[in-house]
């Protein structure tokens, strides 16, 4: 059987120790008029307001992975949740977007990366 190249982001395995990953997450939030998507997996960083955003696959930091939202879609006009922030124009004005995050220092992760170039920690 071949390897696929089927990307999925960071997702959490367990714990440095090796105990369970216990499914903790900080809520943190994105400013209402992000128009920048976040995707179950992805990189977030802080924003000098105290907002996250994505964070760059180059970036030396970041405060965490992003693994869902809460917010007000304009098509539905109730709060619902969602694995991913797909960007402008889907929030009303309820205001700003509960993110949550997973930003314990001892979480293993895994990821798929691209490249011949290995992942620098």
């Amino acid at each position: 059987m071949a390897n696929t190249f089927t990307p999925f982001g960071f997702r959490p395995i367990m714990n440095a120790d090796g105990s369970a990953w216990s499914g903790n997450q900080t809520l943190r939030r994105i400013v209402a008029t992000s128009a920048v998507p976040l995707f179950y997996g992805d990189l977030v960083s802080v924003l000098a307001t105290g907002y996250i955003t994505a964070g760059a696959a180059s970036a030396t930091t970041a405060l965490g992975i992003f693994v869902g939202c809460r917010y007000v879609p304009t098509a539905f006009g109730y709060m619902r949740w969602s694995n991913f922030w797909p960007g402008s124009g889907q929030n009303t004005a309820a205001g700003d977007i509960d993110a949550y995050i997973i930003d314990a220092k001892q979480v293993v992760l895994e990821v798929q990366c691209t490249g011949s170039a290995g992942l620098t920690i």
